[in-house]
Order: structure tokens, then C-alpha cells, then sequence
């Protein structure tokens, strides 16, 4: 039976490696239906994507898969399932279809401009926990990688 019959193929969680035809983890993610999720994270950056300050931090992708845009005003990531508001977003709103970059690189930036953000966390090479939460609904939790997402290889994202 195809995969496509069991699971609906978004919930569905992957690792790229560099290596040509190889994957680590195909893994069933039981998430919430909400259109907005933890698309893809690299918890081990050392030469990918570099910050406005030219540091090379982790960061987490956010993706709108849904038709309408969402204010993300209030929603929060955590690295912690105890603290679910640890990082909470300011007045930013995600396209419809659209992506946005939060590094986690602990400096704790928030501006509701254009500029970038930066959680007051960083993430675990060895594995963590992480999660979206919409706050709208308290502590509802929309994307998660739990109990922790596996030990990440250097500039290696992981995600959908």
C-alpha cells in the first residue's frame, strides 16, 4: 500500500544527508492541522546560512502552507515542553504559502519590521526538543518534534 494511503504526506518527517539516495528517518509526525508548522530546522550551522551579524547560528523555518496570511503575533517557540511561551513572536505576519527564518542563536531579537529574528535559545546539536505553539488557543502546540528531534550533522537541516 502507498505511503500516500496511510499518511497524509505533509505529516511525514525526513533527514537529508549528503550523500546521494540516503535518508536516516521517514517518521509519521502526529501534528496538529494547523497550515502553519516547523518546516525545517539546522541545529549544527557552521558554514550555511549566516545572520545580519555574520555569525553562522541555527535557525528554525516556519512555513504557511495554508491560502490566507497568519499574524503570528503571540505564537511562540520553545525549546523546552515546559516553558511553551520561552520565545514568544512579536507582530509579524507569514504569507500565505509563505516562509519565515527565525535563527536560534539566543540574542533574543524581535522587531516587527522586516529585519530578522533571533530566539533567546539556541538549539542542541545532540537533540532536543522543539516546538510551534499557538498561543491563540493556550499552549496548543501545532508542530513539535518530541521527545527531542535526533543528533543533527554539521550544516545538515533537517525537516518536511
Amino acid at each position: 500500500m502507498p505511503l500516500s494511503m496511510l499518511f497524509d504526506l505533509r505529516s511525514l518527517l525526513f533527514r537529508a544527508l549528503p550523500v546521494l539516495g540516503a535518508f536516516s528517518a521517514l517518521t509519521a509526525f502526529a501534528g496538529s492541522s494547523s497550515p502553519i508548522l516547523i518546516n525545517e530546522f539546522l541545529a549544527a550551522n557552521d558554514t550555511n546560512l549566516q545572520d545580519e551579524d555574520g555569525d553562522s547560528s541555527d535557525w528554525i523555518e516556519i512555513h504557511n502552507s495554508g491560502d490566507t496570511p497568519v499574524n503570528l503575533s503571540g505564537w511562540s517557540l520553545t525549546d523546552d515542553p515546559d516553558q511553551p511561551r520561552r520565545w514568544v513572536f512579536p507582530d509579524r505576519t507569514l504569507d500565505a504559502n509563505g516562509y519565515l527564518v527565525v535563527f536560534a542563536s539566543g540574542k533574543d531579537r524581535r522587531a516587527t519590521d522586516e529585519t530578522e529574528l533571533h530566539t533567546n535559545f539556541g538549539l542542541e546539536r545532540n537533540g532536543e526538543y522543539l516546538a510551534l505553539i499557538d498561543n491563540s488557543t493556550p499552549g496548543m502546540v501545532v508542530s513539535e518534534f518530541a521527545p527531542e528531534f535526533p543528533p543533527q550533522e554539521d550544516d545538515v537541516s533537517y525537516g518536511y
